[in-house]
This record gives C-alpha cells, sequence and structure tokens, in this order.
C-alpha cells in the first residue's frame, strides 16, 4: 500500500497522518468511554458534558474531512500548493529552514547574516520562530520542507473551521438536553437557543475556504494569524456577557499568540473586529435593565455597566495582546521604524483596492479571472469575497429575519469591512490610515477577510432559521424568497448567458487571450446559474418537504462545500516542485570552497534559475535578496546606487560572485569562474573589496545626508577613508601602515576578528549596522561607529587586538521580560478566576445563611 505512494508520500509524511487519526480516534473513544460511564443520577452534569463533547468531537472530525477532501491532491497526489511556490517557497520556506538550524542548536536566531548584508531576524515578522505551531514543526521534524509547510497550511485550514465552529456553537443561547439533540428546542425563540450543530458546521466551512485564505494559500502565516479570528472574538464577546475580565485577558493572550505566527494585516483585522464588537455593544447595550431588587440603576450604575466595563476589558484585551506578542512585537516595532514600511504614503497604502466591479466576484468568481494565471480585469488581481451562492442567501436570509443583537453586529461588520475595502474609491479607508499600525499596511481589498467573516456567520444564522419551524411572521417572507430567486434565475439564463453566448462567437476570430477571456466569464456566469438553480431547488425542498430533516441538512451542508471546492480547491495548484530552484549542488559545492568572506548576487531576471533567498538555505551570504517591504530605509538607498555594479558602493558590499542565468550577459570587471551547474554561471568580480579591512583616514559627518553624499561623490574611495556620523564633522588622518584582519570565528549573531595594526585606525566591517550590535575590544566594550552610511567601526589602536561584534538588542530583551510578564499575569489571572468560579459555587455557611 505504501508503495503506491512511493513517489508522492514519504513514510514520514505518512506516519504523521497515521499519528493524527490515532490521536482523534483516542480522543473519541476516551469522550464517549466518559459518557457511557456518567452516573444518571449522581453525574448528570458529566454525562451531558461528555455527550456534547463527543458530538462535537465528531463535527470536528467533519471538518477534518472537508479539509482532506478539499487538499486531496496535495496529500495523496504529489500536487502542490501554489502553483509555483509563491510566498511560501521563496520566503517562508527558507525564513523557516533557517530558524530551525538555529533552534535545533540552541541559538535563538536575532540576527540573520545571509541577506541584505545582515538585517534583523527576529524583528521582521515574518519570522514567526515563536509561534506555537512553528515551534513544533521546528522541534520534532528533522527538516523544514516545502510539504511540512505544505501541511502546516492544511492544519491551519482545519484550524480556521474548527475554531469557527466553536465560536458559533458559543456565541447565543443555553445548550440542548442530555441527549445532545438539535431539535429539542426548536419550539423556542431561536435568541434563547443555542445555534444548532450543522448551522455551525455550514458556517465553520465557509469561513476556512473563503476567498481570503484562497487567495493567500501561498501566504501560510496570513492564514494562520486570520484563523484565531473566531476564537478571539467569541472569548472578548464572552467576557462582555459573562462579566469575567479573564476572558478578556484570554482573549488578548490568544490575538498575540496569533500575532507570533507573522503577518500584521490579519492581526490588525481581528483587533478591528473585537474593537467594532466592543463600540457596538456599548451602543446597544440595555440601559433600562434592573437590579435585583427591582429598582431602576442608578445613572452612576448604568455609566458603569454599559461603558465602563466594555472598556475595561478591552483594555484588558489589547493589553495581553500586546504583552503575549511583545517578544516578536517589540523588535518589529523597532525594525519597522528604520524600514521602508515608515515611508509608507496613503496612495501606496491605497493600492490594490477592491473596485466595485470587481464585486461580481461574490457571484461569478471568475468573470475577470479568479487564479494569478488568467486574471484580466483593467486593476490588480485582487479577493473577490467569494463564499458560494447558498451561503450568499443563507446569510441574507438571516439579514431579513434575525433580530438579536449578535447577527446584526456581524451585519454591521459586513458593511463596514465592504466599504474598507474598497479603498481608494471611498473616502472611509483615509480615515483608517490615520490611525497608527493601519498606516503601514497595504491591499485594502483584503478587508474582504472580515466581510467573508461576517457573511459566514450569518450565513450559519440563516440556516439555523430553517433547521427550525418558522414562526407566523417569518412564513410569509419565506415565500416571498422563492420569486426573487426564481427572477434572478430567469434573468440570467434568458438574457447575461445568451448575451455571454454573442460575445464569445464573436470573439472566436479575435487574439487567443481576448478569446479566453470571453470563454471564461462565459463559463462563470453558466456556472452561477447552476449553483443557483441548485440553491433554489434545495430552498425548495425545504417548504415542500420533499427531503426528510436530516437528509435536507445533509444536503444542505454537502451542497456548500462542494460548491467552495468544485470552484476553490485547484485554483492555484502546480505539479512541479516549487523548490527546484533551490537546488543547485554543484554551484552551491564551487562556493563553499572559497573559504574567505564573500557575498553573491542573483539578478532579478535569473530568479527562475537561482532562487534569491538560497542563502539561507546553503549558508551563503547574498548582498540583496527577494523583495522585501520591511527592508531597511538605508540599505534601500544604498543598495539603489550601487546596483549599476560599476561602483566602488557594490565593491564595498564585498560582492565577489554574481550568480546568473546561462545566457544573461555581465560586465568587464566580471570572469566567468563556474559553468558547470546547467541553469547558471557564476562570474567573479575582480574589484570586490574584503568584508573586513583597517583604515587611517577618516571623515566625520554630522548626518545621514551627509554620508551618502559623501559616499557617492566621485573621489570617494572606500579603501582610502572611512565616512563616519558623528555630532561633529571634520576629517583625521592618522599613520598607518600595513596591517592584518582575520576572522577568528562568526555565528548567526556575532562576529569576531583578529586584527594587527600599525597604527590607530578604524575597523571596517561590511556588514549592516543596526541598533543592538555592541562592540567588544580585548574584553572591554568599545563604542560602534556607524560607516560609509551603512556599515559597523570599530577604532582600534596598534598591536594585535581582538575585536567581537555581537548582537544583544535591547528591543528583544524588553519583548522577553514583557511577554514573560503577559504569561505569569496570565497564570494568576486563570488561577483568581477558577477560584471565583470555585467560591459562587459553594453553600452558604451557616453563618451567612442566617443573613440571606
Amino acid at each position: 500500500m505504501l508503495k503506491s505512494f512511493s513517489m508522492k508520500l514519504t513514510n514520514a509524511d505518512v506516519s504523521l497522518w497515521l499519528i493524527a487519526l490515532a490521536l482523534y480516534a483516542l480522543a473519541w473513544f476516551a469522550l464517549r468511554r466518559m459518557s457511557c460511564a456518567a452516573s444518571h443520577s449522581a453525574r448528570l452534569h458529566a454525562l451531558r458534558a461528555a455527550q456534547d463533547a463527543r458530538t462535537d468531537t465528531t463535527y470536528v472530525g467533519y471538518i477534518g474531512l472537508a479539509t482532506i477532501g478539499f487538499f486531496w491532491r496535495v496529500l495523496f497526489a504529489g500536487a502542490f500548493v501554489p502553483a509555483g511556490g509563491g510566498d511560501m517557497a521563496a520566503i517562508l520556506y527558507p525564513i523557516y529552514h533557517f530558524a530551525q538550524e538555529n533552534l535545533r542548536q540552541g541559538i535563538i536566531p536575532l540576527w540573520n547574516p545571509h541577506l541584505y548584508a545582515g538585517i534583523p531576524f527576529v524583528g521582521h515578522i515574518q519570522s514567526g520562530p515563536f509561534y506555537p505551531p512553528n515551534l513544533l514543526l521546528f522541534l520534532l521534524t528533522p527538516e523544514v520542507t516545502y510539504r511540512s509547510l505544505e501541511y502546516l497550511l492544511i492544519a491551519h485550514f482545519w484550524l480556521a473551521g474548527v475554531l469557527m465552529y466553536v465560536m458559533l456553537r458559543n456565541l447565543d443561547g443555553r445548550r440542548q438536553t442530555a441527549d445532545g439533540s438539535d431539535l429539542s428546542a426548536v419550539h423556542r425563540p431561536p435568541s434563547t437557543v443555542q445555534l444548532s450543530r450543522p448551522a455551525a458546521l455550514l458556517g465553520a466551512l465557509v469561513f476556512m475556504f473563503n476567498d481570503f485564505n484562497l487567495t493567500h494559500i501561498g501566504n501560510p502565516n496570513m492564514v494562520a494569524v486570520g484563523a484565531w479570528l473566531p476564537l478571539a472574538l467569541l472569548l472578548f464577546h464572552l467576557a462582555l456577557a459573562r462579566r469575567r475580565m479573564f476572558y478578556a485577558m484570554l482573549g488578548g493572550a490568544v490575538t498575540g499568540m496569533a500575532y507570533l505566527a507573522g503577518h500584521i494585516q490579519p492581526f490588525l483585522y481581528i483587533l478591528f473586529a473585537v474593537g467594532l464588537y466592543a463600540l457596538y455593544f456599548v451602543l446597544t447595550a440595555d440601559s433600562r435593565r434592573q437590579t435585583a431588587d427591582r429598582q431602576p440603576p442608578s445613572v452612576v450604575r448604568r455609566l458603569s455597566s454599559i461603558v465602563l466595563r466594555p472598556i475595561s476589558y478591552l483594555l484588558a484585551f489589547l493589553a495581553f495582546t500586546v504583552l503575549i506578542a511583545a517578544i516578536s512585537l517589540v523588535p518589529n516595532l523597532e525594525m519597522s521604524a528604520q524600514s521602508l514600511r515608515e515611508s509608507l504614503t496613503y496612495a501606496d497604502a491605497a493600492a490594490f483596492s477592491l473596485p466595485p466591479a470587481q464585486m461580481v466576484g461574490l457571484f461569478v468568481p471568475g468573470l475577470f479571472g479568479r487564479g494569478p494565471d488568467i486574471h484580466w480585469g483593467p486593476w490588480e488581481r485582487v479577493e473577490v469575497g467569494y463564499v458560494g451562492i447558498l451561503p450568499l442567501i443563507l446569510a441574507a436570509l438571516a439579514l431579513m429575519w434575525r433580530r438579536e443583537r449578535t447577527p446584526r453586529f456581524f451585519v454591521l461588520l459586513a458593511l463596514v469591512s465592504f466599504v474598507l475595502a474598497t479603498g481608494l474609491y471611498g473616502v472611509v479607508h483615509g480615515w483608517l490610515f490615520l490611525i497608527p499600525g493601519y498606516s503601514q499596511i497595504r491591499v485594502p481589498a483584503r478587508f474582504v477577510f472580515l466581510l467573508d467573516f461576517a457573511i459566514a456567520a450569518l450565513a450559519a444564522y440563516g440556516f439555523d432559521t430553517l433547521l427550525r419551524p418558522l414562526p407566523l411572521r417569518l412564513r410569509k417572507a419565506w415565500r416571498n424568497v422563492f420569486p426573487v430567486l426564481a427572477l434572478t434565475l430567469a434573468a440570467v439564463v434568458f438574457v447575461f448567458i445568451p448575451l455571454m453566448f454573442v460575445a464569445v462567437a464573436l470573439n472566436q476570430s479575435q487574439d487567443v487571450s481576448i478569446f479566453n477571456r470571453t470563454a471564461n466569464g462565459f463559463n462563470g456566469v453558466v456556472l452561477f446559474a447552476i449553483l443557483l438553480t441548485a440553491s433554489l431547488v434545495l430552498l425548495l425542498a425545504r417548504r415542500t418537504r420533499w427531503l426528510s430533516w436530516r437528509t435536507w441538512t445533509v444536503a444542505m451542508v454537502v451542497f456548500v462545500f462542494a460548491d467552495l471546492a468544485s470552484l476553490g480547491a485547484y485554483l492555484d495548484m502546480g505539479e512541479s516542485d516549487p523548490t527546484a530552484n533551490f537546488n543547485h549542488p554543484q554551484a552551491v559545492g564551487f562556493l563553499r570552497n572559497d573559504h574567505d568572506p564573500f557575498r553573491i548576487e542573483t539578478p532579478e531576471d535569473s530568479w527562475f534559475q537561482w532562487q534569491p533567498n538560497l542563502g539561507l538555505v546553503a549558508h551563503l551570504d547574498d548582498a540583496a535578496g527577494i523583495y522585501n517591504p520591511l527592508l531597511l530605509q538605508r540599505y534601500a538607498r544604498y543598495w539603489h546606487a550601487a546596483i549599476g555594479r560599476d561602483n566602488v558602493l557594490y565593491d564595498l558590499l564585498n560582492t565577489k560572485y554574481l550568480v546568473v542565468k546561462k545566457d544573461e550577459k555581465v560586465g568587464a570587471k566580471f570572469t566567468l569562474a563556474f559553468d558547470g551547474d546547467p541553469s547558471v554561471n557564476i562570474w567573479q568580480n575582480q574589484n570586490a573589496l574584503p568584508r573586513a579591512f583597517m583604515l587611517y583616514q577618516s571623515k566625520f559627518v554630522k548626518s545621514a545626508d551627509e554620508a551618502f553624499d559623501a559616499i557617492t561623490s566621485s573621489g570617494f574611495d572606500p579603501q582610502q577613508t572611512i565616512v563616519l556620523e558623528t555630532a561633529d564633522g571634520e576629517r583625521r588622518t592618522a599613520n598607518g601602515g600595513p596591517s592584518v584582519v582575520k576572522f577568528k570565528s562568526r555565528g548567526t549573531n556575532f562576529v569576531e576578528y583578529e586584527v594587527t595594526s600599525s597604527g590607530e585606525g578604524y575597523l571596517f566591517t561590511g556588514d549592516t549596522y543596526y541598533p543592538g550590535w555592541r562592540a567588544i575590544l580585548d574584553g572591554i566594550e568599545a563604542p560602534l561607529l556607524r560607516a560609509d552610511y551603512l556599515f559597523r567601526a570599530v577604532k582600534v589602536p596598534a598591536g594585535n587586538h581582538e575585536v567581537e561584534l555581537i548582537f544583544d538588542p535591547l528591543s528583544w530583551k524588553v519583548g522577553v521580560a514583557f511577554t514573560t510578564l503577559g504569561v505569569i499575569g496570565l497564570l494568576v489571572g486563570g488561577w483568581l478566576n477558577r477560584r471565583n468560579i470555585t467560591s459562587a459555587g459553594r453553600p452558604p455557611t451557616r453563618k451567612s445563611a442566617r443573613h440571606v
């Protein structure tokens, strides 16, 4: 059996899934044993809890089966997502490989010495080394592979569904009776009954396979952060509903942990949703509620209950979000302040807005081409928010029928997120740009994540209503739904489909790309008609009772999954290994034979042959790397001046080798060094300067601009003069003769030199200067200077010396301290909460009973 999968799944892959299945089965049977062992008299509560948990575990299993069915080609047929690898191959795979390699050696990788002449690693938000699932992956697997990243992605799709199911089951109402039946309370008003399991399952499927997740299937860190939104919102809701501060603290901790997965936008969306919910809760609070003695509460008590308590819970939520995330958040903020994000304009932030015309994608996602290869709209490809046809209808029913407080919040969230997703097409998004944090994120269209989340919840509420006998006031409205749907279907079938058919026929003689676009649009409209027809048939089956309740319920859930899987499962999938261009054993072997420190460079037009971030996997230093929005501003400015390759700035970066595709032409300063790789050649830069050397002539400048002007001037010679930034600008010349600089050792967060100098001068090191680097000269701390605008320097006296540079940033220490404080605070809060619950459940003593 295993041999048939030998080319698709390794034994480790099969073992992983067998272990996961065994753990799930163990949990299910343990819960079943608990329910069977419970006594109907003394342990009735335990019986109910065990039966509920066992049934919910079964539904969690259904979510797992849906996940496996959606990704079956990846799990069992050797396919890859996304096609070409996207950011998962180009960015996350080498980053996670580097993180795992260091962590398994007991090294916390604070610095990345291999890319961009050195750049913070923990300070880069996408590194994600402290996110618990990432840590499990790093510590439990021998080596991070692309497949393991795909499994991590798939696991978070499943997690998103499970947490959405948990949220929908616990937002409203009371639990059902001991038999676990969802029909035991069908005659109660919907607002007093817990959302049914099938409805929660449907909402979970809609959320986990929403268009945001599918569009960013190559960004598992985005999917991972977004997966925690339902749990964060649920915990904050429970804090407000049960008046327990600990739930707000726990919700903040969950959000802080989600931040550690490594993407700022979904994290800010979680904060936005929770903040909007707190505001909604305040604005919709019932100020007429009476106290226990049936007297109207005082103004102070109303103010405390309606305003102050929600605000205090929100502050606790935000505080623990910051504390738990601080281990990455504080270094991230330090790096962000010096990165290209800091200078983001509103025009940059509003790029990739959702055009109003693109909203047709909610119904016909393929009209403008949904996948990356066939998109043809006159705007950038963005998320269209598709969540299925039947869920949209169910959400509309919830909008019309459900008058409770919670469904109305999801209506508000959907409206606000839609307006914000349109970005520069509306004025509201510009107001959000004024809020700290939101001013540094791009792609407003990604707000469809919250739109899809709200639609998924509303679809669950709409389905839940249909699972119960409809009250008299809704029956007439229910009958009016069918003429509207029938008219819509007739318009599509008799108007739009013929028009699209004529367009396809007329474009047969046009350019093939035009014909393909028209044909894809035609196919999308026909598919919409089919899905709308099937939705109408299923709803008619509910009204006419063609099917039994159980059969109809299953059919509705299965149809929603089939809709989402059919239009999304193969959307961005390929058959070729996305990490193939990491595999260059001959070329890497040649480069490693050069034992002197050096850097390589790979032009952008050769990235398909040689991954620009390969240095993190092959232990090679690169002068650049793939596009990085958090690139340090100084480095970006320096690299822009050096990229011509015919200047001393390029040579000063220690760029000794140029890796290009076979037919690429290079400048006269390069000589062919290696051509034994089938896809790339390696050329040597004859003018490359050493990584570190001594200088005795210095020029002092007062600002960064002066330093940049000095190194870009025509007479600048980096082998003769070092440019240093100080408060007082001057020029100094010292006597110095021959010097020797040797690398003693180097690692992720440090580098050591042995220096022999004939006079007092400056040790120049061609690595990026950044706050947190310290210089140790012969065991004594020495000032570390910023040299030649970008690099580091240490003043060294004459003689033999040892110089050690250590990356020991204060931001990292502060972040660790805050996170430790957050964990301690969470443990204390949990203990106090448990103590209060226990105290509340105790019977009154004799003394206290006399006063009752």
